[in-house]
């Protein structure tokens, strides 16, 4: 954002990070009905790809002194897709244990994704506080996700789609 106004920059930056939140229904409701009409694999895969995708944008997004309101832009719809992405990604992993596995090891394979996604959110904040205080350059985390995604994609290939949902 603008950085010759500190105090709107971080008013946009506030709106920023929220509205990706407000987003995360969205994302439930239609990765919900891909998943149900679809399979868990696909969602898996959409999922994993919009996020590698949104990183890769991100990492190599020009700053706003380079193209102006357009990085703020690009910036909070990547962000957004990331979100909607991310709930899709950690409901139909928990899906995807559920009709793949049977009790008992089902329920902790189940919470390991809740574990997991909120581990996910404590790292970003990790790697907020490098940027702030210690100056580390904030894009190394975001091609780090791509190649995260990227890895994602290429391991998910290789699953099947479960019983449950071929069943039905």
């Amino acid at each position: 954002f603008n950085a010759t106004d500190p105090q709107g920059a971080s008013l946009l930056s506030a709106f920023g990070i929220t509205i990706t939140f407000l987003f995360r229904p969205l994302g439930a409701w239609v990765f919900g009905k891909i998943g149900d009409r679809y399979g868990r694999k696909i969602v898996l895969w959409i999922t994993s790809a919009i996020m590698a995708i949104a990183c890769m944008v991100i990492a190599g997004l020009p700053t706003y002194a380079q193209i102006g309101v357009t990085a703020s832009i690009v910036m909070t719809l990547c962000r957004i897709a990331q979100s909607i992405s991310s709930v899709g990604e950690i409901t139909s992993c928990d899906l995807y244990f559920m009709e793949t596995t049977r009790p008992p090891i089902q329920y902790p394979l189940s919470g390991i994704t809740d574990i997991f996604g909120a581990l996910g959110g404590t790292a970003a904040l990790g790697v907020a506080s490098l940027v702030t205080l210690h100056g580390f350059n904030w894009r190394w985390a975001f091609i780090v996700g791509c190649f995260i995604g990227v890895l994602g994609l290429y391991i998910r290939k290789a699953l099947l789609e479960t019983t449950d949902f071929s069943n039905m």
